[in-house]
């Protein structure tokens, strides 16, 4: 196995635990109090689906564009200081990986918790855009770590972030019509 499909197979399982860890502790403990909190309703119908879609795409890009400034952070500092970076100069990119696996595993946490909390009725709204958003969140996770570990170079990092985006699209036009 490669080093790129080990960090695949990690990324991907980290994403597949932290969801399944929430929907395990909210579906034992926490059901009641998630469903008072998150008030999801499930009956609705949408008067303008195309500017629904383009709001759920471009609230989804937000997280893509901040991974992306801290990618070419990444790759900026890579050929500033190629003999790599030591002491102060670390603080920045480990808050950065600090930013932005918290902000991964929010989202990761919060369709753990409605899937605990709604049972089947969530999983079948997450059904036809889930899997989609989800190997969103893993590509741009991949992404980042490629590139925090020099492993990816402008080009595949471009195309991997134009991937994402294709993805999110997809999953928001697939959640505003099922």
């Amino acid at each position: 196995m490669t080093r790129n499909q080990a960090t695949t197979v990690l990324v991907a399982g980290g994403w597949v635990a932290a969801i399944g860890g929430a929907w395990l502790l909210s579906a034992l403990w926490l059901a009641r109090s998630a469903r008072t909190t998150l008030r999801v309703h499930f009956l609705w119908r949408l008067q303008h689906p195309a500017a629904e879609a383009l709001h759920i795409w471009a609230a989804n890009s937000k997280a893509t564009a901040g991974v992306a400034l801290c990618i070419l952070l990444v790759l900026f500092a890579r050929r500033a200081c190629p003999e790599g970076l030591h002491g102060l100069l670390r603080l920045p990119f480990l808050a950065a990986d600090v930013l932005l696996a918290a902000m991964m595993l929010r989202i990761a946490l919060l369709a753990g918790v409605l899937l605990g909390a709604y049972g089947s009725t969530q999983l079948r709204v997450f059904l036809p855009y889930g899997p989609v958003e989800l190997a969103a969140w893993v590509t741009l996770s991949i992404l980042y770590v490629n590139a925090r570990t020099g492993r990816a170079g402008l080009c595949s990092i471009t195309r991997g972030l134009l991937t994402v985006e294709m993805l999110l699209l997809a999953a928001a036009v697939l959640e505003v019509i099922s």
